[in-house]
């Protein structure tokens, strides 16, 4: 789109601009483009833009000068989706776990499910970083459930989603016998191992899988069990 008589939607366009930049694999100009869109907002006094912008620069990549531009904005810029962004940016500049478990509940509150998969998704990269792989495999779960809702969207800040190891085949099998309810003895009596190999095998399908015990296993495997 050319120049627009009012200037009201400027800075949504640049932005789109910048998008339609990204998704050709231009992530630099992408970047330029926004950068001259926070400087076109802020010239303007659109606090409101500037904050979009600088969220989306987060989002591609470029979370410590962003960010910083973002904490001037706070008091300026005020209500939950402001407060979101900010939690979002302070997780990507500091690595933080919490705080992007923080913005992806904040995100999901107000409706914004596609940044609250893109926060999820962070949240999965820092764990799995971090050999957190139990929580990564909650991450990646809770990103594919948000991701779900919206409609084929991709963006660079989603990570892939199949975040967790797959299953051994030793591992799924137990699995799927613990998930019908079967003790680890009946488990080891059923496949001829020991009872301390049966656990074993289950703890590693528990982190693999992000689940914490038996009751969560066929929701996770997918599962239907008899009434």
């Amino acid at each position: 789109m050319g120049p627009t008589a009012v200037h009201m939607q400027d800075i949504g366009i640049m932005r789109g601009r910048a998008w339609t930049a990204a998704v050709r694999g231009e992530v630099t100009l992408a970047r330029t483009i926004l950068w001259e869109a926070v400087e076109l907002a802020e010239s303007w006094g659109q606090h409101a833009a500037t904050a979009e912008a600088l969220h989306d620069l987060v989002r591609l990549g470029e979370p410590t000068p962003a960010t910083e531009r973002l904490q001037e904005l706070e008091s300026i810029v005020d209500g939950p989706f402001m407060e979101a962004r900010l939690l979002f940016a302070l997780a990507a500049r500091g690595a933080d776990l919490e705080l992007a478990e923080q913005a992806t509940t904040a995100f999901e509150d107000i409706g914004a499910l596609l940044f609250a998969a893109e926060s999820a998704s962070l949240e999965r990269r820092l764990a799995t970083e971090a050999g957190l792989m139990r929580r990564a495999a909650a991450a990646a779960v809770r990103a594919d459930a948000l991701l779900a809702s919206c409609e084929g969207a991709r963006t660079p800040g989603l990570s892939a989603p199949e975040s967790t190891a797959a299953l051994s085949g030793r591992e799924r099998e137990v699995a799927m016998l613990a998930a019908q309810d079967l003790t680890s003895k009946e488990i080891a009596e059923r496949l001829f191992v020991s009872v301390r190999t049966v656990d074993n095998h289950l703890q590693r399908a528990y982190m693999k899988l992000g689940v914490t015990g038996r009751s969560e296993l066929a929701e996770r495997l997918d599962i239907r069990l008899p009434d």
